[in-house]
């Protein structure tokens, strides 16, 4: 390893000889270590589960007493997505604000992850990259490489204020297991001030004071039921509640709230997302028409998500004319109109036939966009008639104005 980056090896290596196991050719660490800080993540897929070798040696070290406290991480993301964030048997922290409140750039956790002993320390409430002087009330006052000091915010700065809470706890009492100084450091913390769920953020912030003199006094302490984001949604067509079938036309839109975070929409079409919709709202196309359609409301934070019922599209639109046809040229025998088809709404039709009328009889073999005059229109008023359709609407006909031809 260096100062900026190893392998996991290295890390598990660390772990043993730390907890007083035999590593390599390396002298045997005559005093082993009662707590381990590991302020540092793993990134990408190599995150997605605990290593198992991790895991073994987090579970060694634990089997000997020693407590081992590990960084959240700061992508705003789970942290079943981070190791040793994600392993079993370790006090996981993530990071609050100066005010209390779940720190934007901590990882977090989700209903998946509540057996997680998780918990909140102060961590900076700038971004997780962010430094600054040491008259600085945003960060955390941290050693740098080299000599020095310097204010930083990161979850990495958030685990050794629980790590040093744990080392009180062992100064107080050497026979605390692990799983109870988690659970003392946990049932002593005090609420976040955003109300962050407990399952999201943890059981609250560290509280040191509480702690010790619950270890102290042997004082039972309880942990709160992890609480993750809850979630509701209902979809509405109109001013009610979207039954199980639909119209195509039809206007959706997800009513969903969220005890904490912000909210994205995607809608399915048989299970599918349908590109580009993703606001709250949804209007049932021609291409919904045989298909089933529901909605997906994810939450930022907490990974919750919840998708609709299956609303199925069993009904045709209706296209809306907007302006009818018109027949345009010169109104004289021997001259040729053209048709055009109008506007329509909400789509254009992607098909239309044409039928030409003198009065209001049909004109034999008259059904093309055009039609040219003869000496049997003279005198006769002359209209065409549009029958335009198109995928998932019903076929509607609309008639344009009827001319006089000249004698």
């Amino acid at each position: 390893m260096n100062s900026t980056a190893g392998t996991m090896e290295a890390v598990i290596e660390a772990i043993n000889w730390g907890a007083g196991y035999q590593v390599g050719n390396l002298p045997l660490n005559r005093n082993p270590v009662d707590v381990l800080n590991l302020s540092l993540a793993t990134k990408g897929s190599d995150g997605a589960t605990c290593p198992s070798t991790l895991q073994q040696a987090i579970n060694d070290a634990v089997a000997r007493g020693v407590v081992v406290v590990a960084a959240a991480g700061n992508s705003d993301a789970s942290i079943a997505t981070s190791s040793p964030a994600n392993c079993a048997n370790v006090i996981v922290v993530t990071a609050s604000t100066a005010s209390g409140a779940r720190a934007s750039y901590s990882n977090w956790g989700t209903a998946a992850t509540t057996s997680a002993w998780l918990v909140a320390a102060p961590g900076g409430s700038g971004d997780s990259m962010s430094t600054c002087g040491l008259d600085c009330n945003r960060g955390v006052i941290s050693t740098i490489n080299g000599d020095g000091l310097q204010a930083k915010s990161g979850t990495s700065m958030a685990a050794p204020h629980v790590a040093g809470v744990a080392a009180l706890l062992k100064a107080v009492n050497r026979d605390l297991s692990p799983a109870r100084i988690a659970q003392l450091i946990r049932g002593t913390s005090t609420p976040l001030t955003d109300s962050c769920p407990t399952a999201v953020c943890g059981s609250g912030i560290v509280n040191a004071g509480r702690a010790v003199a619950a270890a102290r006094d042997n004082t039972p302490v309880a942990v709160a039921d992890a609480v993750s984001t809850e979630l509701s949604l209902r979809v509405l067509s109109g001013a009610g509640e979207a039954g199980s079938t639909a119209q195509v036309g039809a206007a959706l839109s997800a009513s969903a709230t969220v005890s904490y975070s912000s909210l994205s929409y995607q809608w399915l079409r048989n299970g599918s997302p349908i590109g580009g919709a993703t606001s709250q709202w949804y209007q049932l196309s021609g291409a919904d028409y045989g298909t089933t359609i529901q909605v997906r409301v994810a939450a930022a934070i907490g990974a919750s998500s919840r998708t609709s019922n299956p609303i199925k599209v069993t009904a045709k639109g209706y296209l809306s004319l907007m302006r009818p046809p018109a027949a345009t040229g010169t109104y004289k025998v021997k001259k040729k109109l053209k048709a055009s088809i109008g506007s329509w709404s909400p789509v254009t039709p992607s098909k239309a036939t044409y039928q030409w009328y003198r009065g209001s009889k049909k004109i034999k073999k008259a059904t093309k966009s055009t039609y040219k005059l003869t000496k049997s229109d003279r005198g006769k008023k002359i209209k065409v008639k549009v029958t335009v359709s198109a995928t998932g609407y019903q076929t509607t006909s609309a008639y344009s104005s009827a001319h006089k031809i000249k004698r």
